[in-house]
């Protein structure tokens, strides 16, 4: 299976600093097709809002994955949007 084209532009996005938080990603990419590209049901990604606590390890692994960033920077866009997530 090809990989979409949209993981390497957001990808170069991150690089660049115009994406350092998670739900950006999505803006990038549609969650549909990462969900796809997951290859797995998880529920706590089909609601319209994002459940940043249920994550588990293997999707952060999985997602930095799919993007080819570090685990440690997926998890930092994560913990990015957590904050900004409180400061609302």
């Amino acid at each position: 299976m090809l990989k979409d084209k949209r993981y390497i532009e957001a990808n170069q996005k991150i690089a660049n600093g115009k994406i350092t938080r998670f739900q950006q990603l999505f803006k990038a990419i549609p969650k549909n097709i990462v969900f796809r590209d997951m290859r797995y049901y998880r529920p706590h990604f089909i609601n319209k809002e994002f459940d940043m606590e249920r994550l588990i390890l293997r999707d952060i692994i999985i997602l930095s994955d799919l993007f080819e960033i570090t685990f440690e920077k997926m998890f930092l866009l994560i913990d990015n949007q957590r904050v900004e997530d409180k400061q609302i």
